[in-house]
């Protein structure tokens, strides 16, 4: 049973989470991926880092604050943290590198424009297919343990 002062601390370590790591992730992706001022009108604020670093804080706030989750909310928590991850890596290099060779292995440039453009469409979308893999990992794996006997010791 969680008594107010349980869910308060929670809370508080959810909101301090994901607000550290909004800015960690404002800070990674201005200084990361800034490929100089926006060429169109208006201003275009950096919203991927600060929203998957929100994303991110808020799940390890859950999983590694002083709440002990267990069975499926802590397999699904894991899997959507380490999808996240692998939907980050290959949407930030894996989609543009693989777009840019469509046109030919010669015609990469770590620096061009075409690439800063294949990962502002990849980021966001492997970072919400990375979640969704992530998610259904964990459900399968938690399904599995259930479903697989333990190797318990039968007295003789």
């Amino acid at each position: 049973m969680t008594t107010t002062g349980d869910c308060r601390q929670l809370a508080g370590q959810v909101i301090a989470g994901a607000l550290s790591c909004a800015l960690l992730g404002f800070l990674i992706e201005a200084f990361g991926f800034w490929n100089g001022p926006h060429p169109g009108p208006g201003i275009r604020l950096p919203w991927i880092g600060p929203a998957a670093g929100a994303a991110i804080g808020t799940l390890i706030g859950l999983t590694a604050g002083g709440v002990r989750l267990r069975g499926l909310a802590k397999h699904a928590i894991i899997g959507v943290l380490w999808g996240i991850v692998a939907g980050l890596f290959v949407g930030a290099w894996g989609f543009p590198l693989f777009m840019l060779d469509l046109d030919g292995p010669e015609q990469i440039n770590p620096y061009s424009k075409e690439l800063a453009g294949f990962q502002l469409i990849g980021i966001p979308w492997g970072i919400c297919l990375g979640m969704a893999g992530g998610l259904l990992a964990g459900c399968v794996f938690h399904g599995c343990r259930k479903i697989a006997p333990r190797n318990v010791a039968e007295p003789h």
